[in-house]
């Protein structure tokens, strides 16, 4: 995407959201997953929990600069919707492609997708309900926004050259 228009990075919210979730996903799902020992393994939540709060965690700096707004609940809402998006992702997807080839494989898929849409629209209607679902805050500045990720950047920095230390200090006393 970034090939084709290069100033999708600078000027399109949702991709930078994206962005953001994604590196979310990538940089802190796995340490929150080792946090929320107490959370079962069982139908996967305990990865659902990490991956929803990850992302919330990596974005909310940026939705709190473009909107001032920041979800009380969003975190459960999530929870609730996210085990849905691939089967939902996979239906759409079947939906598109059958539709060039045969029609009645297509509807079904697509009964199936609006199935899958109308459940997670609903939570989130239903979520959005809720009295003080969200706060309004002052509008950070974006400065704000660069040094949150700044900070996080310099902290992961130095978890990681630790981590490198303590490998190459335990690799060394094996040699010896």
């Amino acid at each position: 995407m970034l090939i084709e228009n290069p100033l999708i990075l600078i000027h399109d919210p949702s991709f930078q959201l994206s962005f953001l979730a994604t590196l979310g996903l990538i940089l802190l799902a796995s340490p929150i997953e080792k946090l929320l020992w107490f959370i079962p393994e069982k139908y996967e939540m305990r990865g659902i929990c990490s991956a929803t709060i990850s992302t919330q965690i990596f974005v909310s700096p940026f939705i709190l600069y473009m909107m001032g707004q920041l979800s009380i609940i969003g975190v459960f809402a999530n929870i609730l919707v996210l085990p849905f998006i691939p089967v939902t992702m996979l239906a759409v997807f079947l939906t598109g492609a059958l539709g060039f080839v045969w029609m009645p494989a297509a509807q079904f898929f697509g009964w199936i997708s609006h199935m899958l849409l109308s459940y997670e629209l609903l939570i989130v209607q239903k979520f959005a309900l809720i009295p003080f679902a969200s706060i309004m805050l002052p509008q950070f500045s974006g400065w704000w926004v660069v040094s949150f990720y700044a900070a996080f950047a310099l902290g992961y920095g130095v978890v990681v050259w630790r981590k490198n230390q303590r490998w190459s200090q335990e690799n060394k006393k094996e040699m010896i």
